[in-house]
Parts: structure tokens; C-alpha cells; sequence
């Protein structure tokens, strides 16, 4: 019967062998794939599909300030009434208007960003 120790190194080695196996097989596959740069220069209706991603964007931060308005008046009013359900939903509007601010505002970024490592790393 093997030792616990003498198994459980088999297995790391075992492991490390075929995940190197593995990336090696998904480097040279990816190798193989054809590059490309997204761009919306001339894209038909390029221009509208900006337009309306900048209209979404400010009806979103609308609806974040809105759920903030709203929150910061719920919260302060039933922490005046110790309505503690109240308050607690006011707390939860406020938080998710600023929540959904920050996702829209870094959106852009984080897609960019994974874009890119993605491309470094193929």
C-alpha cells in the first residue's frame, strides 16, 4: 500500500503535466486564429448606434440619481418615523443608485481593458 505523501505528489505531478498539456494545446490553437480590430468606422448607422448608446447612458444615470432622490428622502423620513422597513429600503435605493453609477461609468473601461489583455494574451 502506498504512503499518503508518496500519492499525493504522484498526483501533483500528474496534474501539473496535463495542465501544461492542455495550455500548450489551447496556445497553439489560439495561434491559429485570425486577428481583428473592432471599429465602427464606416458602419452603416454607426453614428446612430453611438448616439443611442450616449441617450441609454443618460437615461441610466438619470434613473441612478432618481433611486438616490428618492432613497435619501426614504431613508430620512422613516428614520424620523422609526420606520426601520422604511428605512432600510431607503438605505437599499441609495445604494443602488450609486452602485449603478459606478457600473456605468466603468463599463466602458472594463471592456477595453478585457479587450486588450485579451489580445496581449493570445
Amino acid at each position: 500500500m502506498s504512503h499518503p505523501y508518496v500519492m499525493t505528489s504522484v498526483l501533483a505531478v500528474l496534474h501539473a503535466h496535463v495542465a501544461s498539456g492542455v495550455v500548450h494545446g489551447v496556445a497553439q490553437w489560439a495561434a491559429g486564429l485570425p486577428t481583428f480590430n473592432p471599429t465602427t468606422s464606416g458602419l452603416p448607422g454607426g453614428q446612430l448606434i453611438q448616439q443611442l448608446l450616449d441617450w441609454g447612458g443618460g437615461v441610466a444615470l438619470a434613473a441612478g440619481l432618481g433611486a438616490m432622490i428618492y432613497g435619501g428622502g426614504l431613508w430620512g423620513w422613516s428614520m424620523h418615523t422609526q420606520n426601520y422597513g422604511s428605512m432600510h429600503k431607503g438605505k437599499t435605493f441609495v445604494m443602488g443608485g450609486a452602485i449603478g453609477a459606478l457600473v456605468l461609468g466603468v463599463a466602458p473601461l472594463a471592456i477595453s481593458t478585457f479587450f486588450h489583455a485579451a489580445q496581449a494574451g493570445g
